[in-house]
Formats: structure tokens, sequence, C-alpha cells
């Protein structure tokens, strides 16, 4: 059993990083930084006994006292901090995605692992994160579908503030394929990370979980063909204790499929368009903002910004030598 805990010690400039572990009152080792040679990833923990302390000792006076760990002019006790990481290296959450945490000290050489690394054989699938491929995959291609379902729509309605209103039968058919891609994401977020449902069926209630894991409500999209579509923010008002009608365009989806003629007027553009715009967000919530072929197919079409802020003890570290990579529940 891996009884090791991780660390980051952070020091006085904002580009400082060390990673080390502990064991048994002992600091065990250091993890260097990733390194790609010849388009493999390389990162070993170097095993090494530096310091022996107890367990009444601040952690950060101990570090800090390690010359070859932290050196005092890039870690002054006065201006470092140590954080334990929530995951150990190997470690990651499905289908939700989270930085890679590197060290900053002594490598020229760092590339980010992601999801377009490993599509585009850059580099080899077993020293970089599991990414759901053909989840990925799926996704894309239905949201290339969507997007053409939206473009014919475009070419009889101007896409402009004074049409959002407009409503049909083409519209209602994008708004509910877009809605139940939507469940069909938020769904396997839940499913992947063992959250049970709340009743018999996945719902709204189960779906707001995924709310702050994912960061859903500091994601923007925009429509770069057509500027006189406003911005979206489809999660921005999302509430735990409304989880259907405090999101507008689903509010609109569920009505129209049970309240039947007279919800009708409800399938209009303003609720398609937020839509389409979750299913983006979703996307790259769950595999990042580096995707494959995204720029090819939708570079030109959508833009998304987003503010997500990550905890650093939630940040990925690659696995070193000996381990795998190790799906963990996200604690929802």
């Amino acid at each position: 059993m891996d009884d090791r805990r991780y660390y980051t010690l952070s020091g006085k400039f904002e580009s400082q990083r060390r990673t080390f572990c502990t064991s048994n009152g002992k600091i065990t080792g250091l993890i260097d930084l990733v390194t790609i040679e010849d388009g493999e990833a390389i990162r070993k923990l170097h095993e090494q006994l530096w310091h022996s302390y107890q367990d009444s000792e601040p952690l950060l006076d101990v570090v800090t006292g390690i010359s070859h760990l932290a050196p005092k002019e890039l870690f002054p006790k006065e201006n470092s901090k140590v954080t334990e990481l929530l995951v150990k290296p190997g470690d990651y959450f499905p289908r939700i995605f989270r930085p890679f945490y590197h060290d900053k000290i002594g490598l020229t050489n760092v590339k980010e692992f992601n999801i377009s690394h490993r599509l585009q054989g850059k580099l080899k699938w077993g020293e970089c994160l599991p990414s759901h491929k053909d989840s990925f995959l799926q996704a894309f291609n239905q949201l290339s579908i969507l997007k053409g379902m939206l473009t014919e729509i475009f070419q009889n309605i101007h896409p402009c503030s004074s049409n959002l209103n407009s409503f049909g039968q083409s519209i209602k058919n994008l708004l509910i394929l877009s809605c139940v891609e939507v469940e069909a994401q938020l769904q396997s977020v839940l499913v992947e990370n063992n959250v049970k449902r709340s009743g018999n069926y996945y719902n709204t209630s189960d779906y707001v979980k995924t709310l702050e894991p994912l960061q859903l409500d500091k994601y923007c999209v925009s429509f770069k063909f057509y500027k006189g579509i406003s911005e979206r923010m489809p999660f921005k008002h999302w509430d735990s204790k409304k989880p259907s009608v405090s999101l507008t365009w689903y509010d609109a989806y569920n009505k129209i499929k049970h309240g039947g003629e007279s919800e009708f007027y409800k399938a209009n553009l303003d609720n398609v368009l937020s839509a389409i715009s979750a299913f983006v967000v979703l996307i790259h919530a769950q595999f990042g903002d580096n995707l494959p072929y995204w720029e090819e197919e939708f570079g030109s079409y959508f833009t998304i910004r987003n503010s997500c802020c990550y905890s650093e003890s939630e940040l990925l570290i690659p696995p070193v030598d000996g381990i795998s990579w190790s799906p963990q529940d996200y604690a929802f």
C-alpha cells in the first residue's frame, strides 16, 4: 500500500514550484517535472532519504531547511507555502478536466499533456492521461451535426437580437436534440464517478451536482460568424434549489415535451442557441480546451472563454515510475 503523501512547495516567485512526498515521518522523494524525449513522457520519482522529522514540526519549517529541496533564494520561509495535494501521481477524475501540476525549476522542455497530443500521435497513449477518446469523438461528431442543423435554420431566420423569439418545428427539433445531448453528457459524468441517482432516473437534481466540479458557470460561448448574437453563459444561473427552471433553455425543453402545443412558442432561437452553447461548454469542461480537430471544425464558429480557477490541491500529477493512471471518484 502506498502510504506516501504528496505536497507542493510554492516559493517567492509564482513560477517556482517543487513537488515532494513524505512517508512515515520522512521526506522520501522529489518528483521531477515531466520532460518530452523522442515523443515520450518521462517523469521519475527520485527516492532519497533527505530528512526525518517529528509530527510536531511544521512541514514548512522542515522543507525550507533542506537546501537542495528549497534553495533559500527561491524559497524563503516567509514567502513560501506548503499545500497537500488531493490526488496522488496517476490519479484523475473521470470526465472532469483538471490541468496538470508543473514544477518550474531546472527544465526547459515542458509540454502540457492533453487529448490533442494523444490523438495526433505526439505522445504514446500509455504515457498520458486516459481521455475517454471514444466519448469525446462521439460528442464531437454529434455537435458537428447540430451545428449543421443550426446553420440551415440561419438560412431562413437571420441570427440577430430581433429574431431571438422566432420559433418553429426545425428549432423545436434542434432544441430537443441539444438538450438530450446535454443530459447524456451530465449523466455520463455522474455515472463514471459512481454518483447514485436520487430517484428512479437521473434528473436535474442530480445533474446540478456537476456545476461546481466542472465549473460550468465559468464558461462563455459566442458565435464568431454571427455578431448579432450575444454571448452565452448557459449555466450561469443554475440553482440547486431550482435545478430545472433556473436554466431557462432547459425549462423550455421540459415545457415543450410535456406541455404540447401551448408551449410551442418556447421552441425559439434564443433557447436553442443557449442549449447548443451548453453542449459546447460540457465538451470543454470534461475534456479540456486543447482538443483535436476542434479548430478545423468549430474554430471559426464558436469562441469559448472560461474563468475557471482550479485549486492547486486538485491539479493532476502524471504517473511516476511503477505507477499507472488510476481513476478516482470525484467527491461530489
